[in-house]
């Protein structure tokens, strides 16, 4: 008698992950649909659920796979889960298997049911996810609930990008409608809670007052502020101070110092360099692209940066009509008109140029000076007057030297 070899049946393995799983509640508590829908759709999905006796279930899969496409449209991806959560299920039934346009079917699930299809279809987007979760939004409960929702989906999630969008359609569509993070989570406003949300890179809300935020949290102003200050980007530092003085810390005034400010931020460096680049080529091709201009945050350093590209310029009559508007005055407004006067002077070259009246009066005036951050500009003013016969550069290099050991002096050890 030929025995024939029976053949073995091949046993389908479902992967998720790094991990093997052969039940229908392992795969289900791991669920993932990005890596379950291609074996849903070639078939191995029904295979495996009838290798562990899972054969209703099956014969469903079966069934709705020759209904659904690739998986790229949110429809689909709720009809797959609709096969293994009751929930989902649940949703559709109101339906009663008729055509469902999907804006109808996200109104009238429950929010469960949506937190729960947005965490499972990341990938997806075609849904506008901020713009659908603000409409759910009917109450400041309600606000607090799904904010505090999205902030922590947004915690390590790989897709950044996804996220800030997500918070940032939320947000304005809420603020709309009258309700704001910073007043609806006033009360649970802590320097730590301050400091998430102000370093989650997807959170970003262009109408509030950092500063004030974390000034308010200020109890004691030596671990307070230097806890804060480690965590605070530059812009913010100004109002920052300003309302730390209003509620009544004395030792903020010393911060509002732009000087101070400047020189013990991340961007003394870039200043400092340029100062020394200044000194070193005296005026020649001294350029303040070369030095990041365009992205420093504090106006006094790109003041300094006009500054040493206008003295070029200055040197032949002309003061660069530089576009100050970054929000701050002209910190070397007097400077400035100190070697305006050094550049119009009269004469021949050498010890024969003078200064005119209207010179000697302006230079007079600034000299005499008391009032407000001055002292720099007297101290050049006078060095004009008594060096009246020295060389434009000459006085340029004065003034760019006295810059760097203003700068230098602000710096704390």
């Amino acid at each position: 008698m030929k025995l024939e070899p029976k053949a073995k049946p091949i046993r389908i393995r479902i992967k998720l992950g790094n991990s093997e799983h052969s039940s229908l509640d392992s795969v289900k508590s791991n669920f993932s649909i990005k890596e379950l829908y291609p074996l849903f759709k070639d078939r191995r999905l029904e295979r495996w659920l009838e290798q562990i006796g899972e054969k209703q279930l099956a014969h469903r899969t079966s069934e709705l796979s020759k209904q659904c496409g690739d998986g790229k449209k949110m429809k689909d991806c709720i009809l797959f889960l609709s096969l293994f959560f009751k929930e989902v299920e649940d949703s559709l039934s109101a339906f009663k298997g008729k055509e469902w346009p999907l804006n109808k079917y996200l109104s009238s699930t429950s929010l469960d049911t949506i937190k729960f299809i947005f965490a499972q279809t990341e990938d997806i987007e075609e849904i506008d996810w901020g713009e659908e979760f603000a409409k759910m939004v009917t109450n400041e409960k309600k606000y607090k609930e799904l904010f505090t929702y999205l902030e922590r989906d947004s915690r390590n999630n790989p897709q950044p990008e996804r996220c800030r969008k997500i918070l940032s359609t939320f947000y304005s569509n809420c603020s709309k409608k009258g309700y704001r993070w910073a007043s609806a989570f006033k009360d649970e406003f802590s320097i730590d809670y301050i400091a998430y949300i102000y370093q989650n890179e997807c959170f970003q809300i262009p109408d509030v007052d950092w500063g004030k935020l974390f000034a308010d949290c200020v109890k004691d102003w030596a671990t307070d502020s230097e806890r804060i200050e480690k965590i605070i980007k530059s812009e913010h530092n100004i109002s920052f101070y300003n309302h730390c003085v209003k509620n009544g810390f004395e030792e903020a005034k010393m911060k509002l110092d732009p000087w101070y400010e400047l020189a013990n931020s991340d961007e003394y460096e870039i200043i400092n360099k340029a100062l020394s680049q200044w000194l070193k080529i005296k005026n020649k091709n001294f350029n303040r692209d070369n030095h990041n201009y365009n992205n420093l945050k504090l106006p006094l350093g790109k003041q300094i940066l006009d500054f040493l590209q206008s003295l070029k310029d200055l040197e032949y009559g002309s003061w660069v009509n530089n576009d100050h508007s970054y929000g701050s005055a002209y910190y070397l407004e007097y400077e400035k008109q100190v070697m305006t006067c050094v550049s119009k002077r009269e004469g021949k070259n050498g010890r024969g140029r003078f200064f005119n009246s209207d010179q000697k009066e302006k230079l007079r005036a600034i000299q005499g000076m008391k009032e407000g951050d001055v002292e720099l500009a007297v101290e050049l003013a006078r060095y004009a007057w008594d060096n009246y016969w020295k060389d434009y550069i000459e006085i340029a290099e004065y003034v760019v030297e006295q810059i760097e050991k203003k700068l230098s002096s602000k710096r704390e050890k």
